[in-house]
């Protein structure tokens, strides 16, 4: 019953539905799925807030339309040029942004999430206010977006030689040494055959700069700088 009410209630169940099903069928303990879960969780909301937007907390409307003129550049432009298009325009897009804030507000929004999602695991008999959650883990939440903050915007103004993104890779595939790493003993091999990754846990980051190709045309050099850490399907925390 617990994990039916976190699919309702968590945005995104749906995504992790594997994994979900994968810890109903082993009838792991409140605390072996909790973990695992609000790293995803946590992994998501950084991409949504901190990665994905040009500006970290930048709306929606105003990022893509700089997304769209940089994406233009960098097709354009070899990477030398695009990177420095990149750095004055990030750092002066949102010249009085306020990080402290944001993060203690993109921290408190997730607290709020995650009570809301797994309230239904913990049931009415022991339940979590969000004035104790904030006391015992809100600093270190806000502490981890301050991080992603600090790392965006060392990417974005920094480095020139390249480009900088953390990504997620899908889940409910084999999982591909290539750009995924894990803790469990896993299977190589295709769909069926190899383990499959149904958890992502940890941001990988991938690296790509704008190359002049022999007919003069600019392409992309695309490389993984770091692994996403994933959890496969045949985790089993009481193993």
């Amino acid at each position: 019953d617990g994990l039916e009410g976190l699919g309702k209630t968590f945005h995104g169940a749906a995504k992790i539905s594997s994994f979900i099903n994968i810890a109903y069928q082993r009838k792991v303990t409140v605390g072996d799925f909790i973990h695992p879960f609000i790293c995803y969780a946590l992994t998501v909301r950084l991409i949504e807030l901190v990665f994905d937007p040009f500006v970290p907390g930048m709306n929606k409307e105003e990022s893509d339309i700089f997304k769209e003129i940089y994406a233009m550049v960098h097709r354009n432009e070899p990477q030398e040029r695009s990177a420095r298009w990149r750095a004055i325009t990030y750092a002066h897009s949102q010249p009085h942004r306020k990080n402290d804030l944001f993060c203690e507000k993109a921290a408190d929004d997730f607290l709020h999430r995650m009570i809301k999602a797994i309230e239904p695991l913990i049931g009415p008999d022991h339940p979590i206010t969000f004035e104790h959650a904030k006391k015992e883990v809100g600093d270190a939440v806000k502490a981890v977006f301050m991080e992603a903050v600090k790392l965006q915007d060392k990417a974005r103004t920094g480095y020139m030689s390249f480009d900088y993104m953390p990504f997620i890779p899908a889940v409910d595939q084999p999982f591909h040494p290539a750009y995924m790493e894990t803790n469990q003993d896993v299977r190589q091999g295709g769909r069926g055959k190899g383990s499959m990754a149904v958890l992502n846990l940890g941001l990988g980051m991938q690296a790509w700069k704008s190359v002049v190709k022999e007919d003069k045309t600019v392409g992309k050099d695309v490389n993984i700088a770091l692994k996403a850490m994933v959890l496969c399907g045949n985790w089993d925390p009481s193993a």
